[in-house]
């Protein structure tokens, strides 16, 4: 079947489809990766110590301490919230690749199952975790070079009016050049779910297909993001009374945040559902574009 190109309201409206024609298989794949992600999570947190440090910050009788000391105490509990972002990054990019699969598959008419996502998303993860490298060391690398400027700058010039002017500049530039290049590349697991793109591949195909509709792209990103996250502050609110409770007791703040982090799974569904509806749309605008070209 010919794919044409839809208006932003319709693209919309494809993912609202989109999401009821595969809530199931990509309610239980979240299930499969996030439910031990987030019993992880808990086992992490209740660690003897892991908390302490926590709790001793927001006692009563909390004490100022030197930028050492105060990493010296939080050491254990910034090494689970090390572990944590790199398992949920990972789990993140194999939920973006299996949703461009599921939303290929559906449009050529094909039923795909929870574990056949799983076992496709982990073929190509690969490709995906190296262009999530690509783009974090990119960001570091960016990061580093404005400090530096800006700090190089100041030691030179002093703290006058034009240093600070000069770099708030800089730092303003290189927020918007890496906002334009993140938006370009927002779309590479969808490049690597519907065209079995490498790495460095996937984000030049992403960019390509942006580039002419940046500000659409945009849009659409912003608005998907709103509704999800204002659907994510709902159901949230669920675990109010059980982090209340975990002022007071740490084993429920743990289960409160192995809570939360399961909720992230059908957050990162949805988002990944809609990426891919956009995705297929600027390929329908780039080329003539069937179903079966998608899988």
């Amino acid at each position: 079947m010919q794919i044409r190109p839809k208006s932003f309201g319709e693209n919309l409206n494809e993912w609202f489809r989109a999401m009821g024609r595969t809530w199931r298989t990509m309610l239980a794949l979240c299930a499969i990766i996030y439910v031990p992600l987030g019993l992880l999570t808990t086992a992490l947190l209740i660690i003897p110590g892991t908390l302490d440090a926590y709790f001793d910050l927001i006692g009563p009788d909390v004490e100022l301490q030197t930028p050492a000391e105060l990493m010296e105490a939080l050491g254990p509990l910034l090494w689970v919230g090390a572990i944590w972002t790199v398992l949920q990054l990972v789990a993140t990019v194999v939920i973006y690749i299996a949703a461009g699969r599921a939303v290929a598959a559906s449009s050529a008419g094909v039923e795909e199952t929870a574990s056949g996502l799983l076992r496709f998303a982990w073929r190509r993860l690969g490709s995906g975790l190296g262009a999530g490298l690509i783009l974090v060391v990119a960001l570091v690398v960016s990061l580093t070079a404005v400090t530096l400027v800006g700090w190089g700058l100041v030691s030179a010039l002093g703290a006058d009016f034009l240093p600070i002017f000069l770099t708030s500049v800089i730092a303003l530039t290189a927020l918007t050049v890496i906002i334009w290049l993140g938006v370009g590349v927002s779309l590479y697991p969808q490049a690597i779910a519907m065209t079995d793109a490498g790495a460095t591949e996937s984000l030049s195909s992403s960019f390509r297909l942006v580039r002419g509709r940046w500000w659409p792209t945009l849009g659409f990103e912003l608005v998907t993001g709103l509704v999800v996250s204002a659907v994510a502050q709902v159901l949230s609110f669920v675990l109010v009374p059980v982090l209340l409770i975990g002022l007071i007791a740490p084993a429920f703040l743990a289960v409160g945040y192995g809570l939360a982090t399961m909720l992230q799974g059908p957050v990162a569904a949805a988002m990944g559902l809609a990426y891919a509806v956009w995705y297929i749309d600027l390929q329908a605008r780039e080329t003539s574009l069937t179903s079966n070209d998608l899988t």
